[in-house]
């Protein structure tokens, strides 16, 4: 059964209204930052099998679930900071820090300019310290490899990663997103799928995400590693993470491949790195009792 635990809301500083779920009243603390095209209920794996000895505190970030967005972002640091007053308004010093794809940047974005915040930091999928580049693409709507987008606006318009996702999530076309969601996410061998009940939920939250071109053009120009990359300028300061990361990947994610992580590990290299065979991106749903049991065992180290 579904564990959707009612969402609380803080207003930020900066005039945000973020939600979020806690569950947990322990010492330690645990932030559970999600992806793009999702929310805090998209950890309901997880979270529902983390014992309550612990805080388990999961944002919606600006322009996803139920928070607000009123102010459009450029970066993922302005993702990051917004958790970062979050958790100081709940009042958070230090904390097991873990991201999911998008949310994995978020969270190295945070460990590299907040370590005093982060006690370990745990990966999911994570996307690289490199960003994630999104391309021109051909008659024949494949990749031109190296060919970049210069503003938002032409990427607005890009016909196979955009403009289809932004209609879908507009018309809340459910089952044109599963489809997406089948071909992309949950992709292992096992053909894992969320039952009836949970699919029915994520549906509905990734719909409700209304800054996917801002986020796609944040997350191209992430780049916190010490050279250029296809959209940025190295900022070179993955070497401030200074906490211990594990990195939790799947053999199959064709979502966050192979030279994402290494690319993680190449700057980050204190990284743990931990495979799961029949695994896709989401390994939240792939294997949430075996995610859940090695989160765990790190977290109480």
């Amino acid at each position: 059964m579904f564990l959707k635990i009612e969402k609380k809301y803080v207003t930020l500083p900066n005039g945000e209204k973020i939600a979020y779920v806690e569950k947990g009243k322990g010492d330690k603390v645990i932030v559970l930052v999600h992806g793009n095209f999702s929310s805090s209920y998209h950890y309901e794996p997880l979270y529902k099998r983390i014992p309550d000895e612990y805080r388990v505190i999961a944002p919606d970030l600006r322009g996803y679930g139920d928070s607000s967005y009123n102010t459009r972002i450029d970066s993922l640091h302005e993702l990051a900071d917004d958790v970062v007053a979050l958790l100081k308004e709940l009042g958070v010093e230090k904390c097991i820090l873990t991201g999911w794809s998008l949310g994995g940047c978020v969270s190295q974005s945070i460990a590299a300019r907040y370590p005093s915040l982060v006690e370990k930091m745990v990966l999911i999928s994570s996307g690289s310290v490199k960003g994630y580049p999104v391309f021109k693409k051909d008659a024949s709507f494949q990749n031109l490899v190296g060919q970049i987008y210069e503003t938002k606006e032409e990427l607005a318009l890009d016909p196979v990663t955009v403009v289809p996702m932004v209609t879908c999530q507009q018309t809340k076309n459910y089952k044109f997103m599963e489809s997406i969601w089948n071909m992309t996410i949950y992709t292992s061998l096992s053909k894992k799928r969320p039952s009836e009940e949970e699919n029915e939920v994520y549906l509905e939250e990734t719909c409700k995400q209304v800054n996917l071109v801002d986020a796609d053009w944040a997350l191209m120009r992430f780049n916190i590693s010490g050279e250029t990359s296809f959209y940025a300028p190295g900022e070179d300061i993955a070497k401030n993470i200074k906490c211990p990361v594990i990195a939790f990947n799947g053999r199959q994610d064709i979502t966050t491949p192979e030279i994402m992580t290494s690319e993680n590990r190449t700057w980050i290299k204190q990284i743990e790195q931990v495979y799961y065979d029949d695994c896709a991106h989401s390994i939240l749903v792939d294997l949430p009792d075996q995610l859940a049991k090695d989160f765990l065992e790190y977290v109480q180290r």
